[in-house]
């Protein structure tokens, strides 16, 4: 009997977390319930500091999601409809109209034994050098033909330079800025969400210790008291991930890097077309001049 008894105690002290356990989550879900009801008062305020960087960390967030999603969609090939349009209509037209003429062209022949070659160019570039390389083989050796040649050239320069450029800001800058999205920004929505979790809790100890017996204050002011420190763990440790992410300047540092790559780009764009520009001036000049021969 005196086992029994034993164990029926030793059973009875085992429940007693349990009971706890179940008191403390239903106080926590009232206290929620509570607040959503607009019901719930004397709510454990925030720090100032705290709500400061709640809002940064939010404003951060919002931007970096926004370029990552700006960077995600330009990074794909791009083309512009009617560029792709007229890339394809010329095909179509140099395989069913000018097919007498070009019979013996390589471009002919690629269209002619394949409806779907060439592939779809990479870039808009691509895709007017494509075209000026067959409208150039459509007119065979007039100087407009000899122009689209030169245009070609430099559009497939500007092309390949677009797409280094893409690649180049998918390494430097768009899975770097991912990298804090998905990790830092993470950490910290962890952190926050259990300071929420904590102040909940407290709150919710707080209620029941104001309704609470004599007899039962005495307890619940120990499980006060420890969930008041939680809570100000919980606050200190969002608080030093949302200042360490707010104050670092790996994001500054990321956009310095998309700017240079940016400026690189333009500047070998404007290197390449600083080339043809003379050139495409003197062919028409030249062709100015004949024509007024002419007349």
């Amino acid at each position: 009997m005196d086992s029994l008894l034993k164990q029926l105690n030793g059973l009875g002290t085992q429940l007693s977390p349990i009971a706890k356990n179940i008191e403390r989550g239903f106080g926590t879900a009232r206290q929620m319930a509570q607040e959503k009801l607009g019901s719930a008062s004397d709510l454990t305020e925030l720090p100032p500091e705290y709500i400061d960087l709640e809002h940064k960390i939010d404003a951060i967030h919002a931007t970096l999601s926004a370029l990552l999603k700006t960077h995600g969609h330009t990074s794909q090939s791009v083309i512009p409809t009617a560029v792709s349009n007229t890339f394809f209509d010329i095909t179509k037209s140099i395989k069913t109209t000018a097919a007498p003429v070009l019979a013996q062209t390589p471009i002919a022949a690629a269209v002619a034994s394949d409806p779907n070659a060439p592939p779809p160019p990479p870039t808009a570039n691509h895709a007017l050098a494509r075209i000026c390389v067959q409208s150039a083989d459509t007119l065979g050796q007039e100087p407009l033909a000899a122009a689209l040649r030169k245009l070609a050239t430099s559009e497939e320069k500007l092309g390949d330079a677009q797409v280094s450029l893409k690649s180049e800001t998918a390494v430097k800058f768009t899975a770097p800025i991912g990298e804090i999205v998905n990790d830092r920004l993470a950490n910290v929505s962890r952190a926050r969400r259990n300071v929420t979790t904590t102040r909940l809790q407290l709150d919710g100890v707080k209620s029941r210790f104001k309704s609470a017996s004599p007899q039962r204050a005495e307890e619940l002011q120990v499980e006060l008291e420890k969930a008041e420190d939680v809570f100000v763990d919980a606050v200190e440790e969002a608080t030093k991930l949302m200042k360490s992410l707010v104050e670092s300047p790996a994001i500054l540092r990321h956009i310095a890097d998309l700017v240079a790559q940016h400026l690189a780009y333009h500047k070998l764009c404007v290197q390449v077309l600083t080339e043809l520009a003379p050139e495409i001036d003197e062919m028409q000049m030249t062709q100015q001049a004949m024509y007024n021969t002419d007349k």
